[in-house]
């Protein structure tokens, strides 16, 4: 088994912040954190990840790498005395290799794109809930997918498409260390043409769905503490087998922090499994835990500048599929709030 060679790839646009195989922070999120003052947002991060999968038999181990580059900015703040606005642009950017040891050896290079801007309003009733609402669009970029081998090379291109999501929630300050409340995500699919060359030259044109899943959360802060519990409706997005049935599942995304008031953040997280059955286990589906270490400053400036550590193990239970689903992730992020 040879290993895999030195990406060379330049940071862009990407998704929103977090590690590449735990969710993005969520409209949740972005509310909570919501100061009623004008701020610029900046998050970069750049993570490296080693997966692999072992079959046996025939005894065969498929090495995944990628290259996943984080990038966000917006700006948020009050206007018109109880309103108040969020306007983000964020994005993915995924280089990925797949090699194998077995004969004909073979090797396979992703490169995708996607683009998400979200846009928010937010009003603070009498009573002081601010209720908040907003779309957020997923842009795919093409993306391609090309596999070569002793037998030949085969392609597949995956033209641009948009999934659009709306979202709602309310947050409540107690006026002191407390705050907390949930928010909805409505999720959105929608069909990406697919072009493919196989090793003989011949091709085929078909369609796939992309889609942004329906999301649930609660979430809070208690002075030093945070915490949220997500909850995750895949079933009936996104792609789906011969018999209609969609091959990712409804799953949990949970975590929990605490800030130091020497300036020192960490966080827990943990998603649970994705898939509905063994069948479809991947990567990207397999439960994942990931510890977060961060230094922060607040005041006009707020900067937390850390790294996050992913690890996720699975099998197959059923005989006849006999694999095993290892991934490790190492990301550095920078995220700022700047007064202005």
């Amino acid at each position: 088994m040879k290993l895999v060679h030195i990406f060379h790839f330049f940071l862009i646009w990407l998704t929103l912040s977090h590690s590449p195989f735990l969710l993005a922070e969520s409209p949740g999120d972005y509310g909570l954190s919501y100061q009623k003052k004008n701020r610029f947002l900046i998050f970069a991060s750049q993570a490296v990840l080693d997966g692999s999968i072992e079959t046996s038999p025939p005894d065969a181990t498929r090495i995944d790498r990628r290259l996943v580059s984080d990038i966000k900015a917006g700006a948020e703040g009050p206007f018109a005395g109880r309103f108040g606005y969020r306007l983000f642009l964020a994005g993915t950017s995924i280089l990925k290799r797949e090699t194998d040891d077995m004969e004909p050896e073979s090797i396979a290079d992703t490169k995708a794109t996607v683009m998400s801007p979200l846009a928010s309003l937010t009003f603070i009733t009498d009573q002081g809930l601010e209720l908040f609402a907003g779309i957020q669009l997923d842009s795919h970029g093409k993306k391609t997918y090309e596999s070569a081998s002793a037998s030949g090379t085969s392609k597949r291109t995956t033209e641009p498409a948009v999934a659009s999501a709306q979202h709602f929630g309310v947050i409540r300050r107690s006026g002191g260390a407390w705050a907390g409340g949930f928010y909805y995500v409505l999720g959105d699919e929608t069909k990406q043409d697919v072009n493919v060359t196989a090793f003989d030259g011949s091709t085929l044109s078909a369609t796939e769905n992309i889609f942004i899943p329906s999301r649930f959360g609660v979430l809070g802060q208690f002075s030093e503490y945070n915490f949220a519990l997500d909850f995750i409706q895949a079933r009936g997005f996104g792609p789906t087998d011969d018999e209609g049935r969609t091959t990712m599942g409804d799953h949990f995304y949970a975590r929990v922090g605490r800030t130091w008031p020497i300036g020192i953040f960490f966080e827990v997280s943990h998603r649970t499994l994705a898939y509905e059955s063994n069948a479809y286990v991947t990567l990207d589906t397999i439960p994942v835990t990931s510890f977060k270490l961060a230094s922060v400053t607040t005041g006009s400036v707020e900067e937390k500048i850390g790294v996050t550590l992913d690890y996720g193990h699975d099998g197959q239970s059923l005989p006849e599929f006999n694999a095993t689903y290892d991934l490790k992730t190492v990301s550095l992020f920078y995220s700022g709030f700047f007064d202005f």
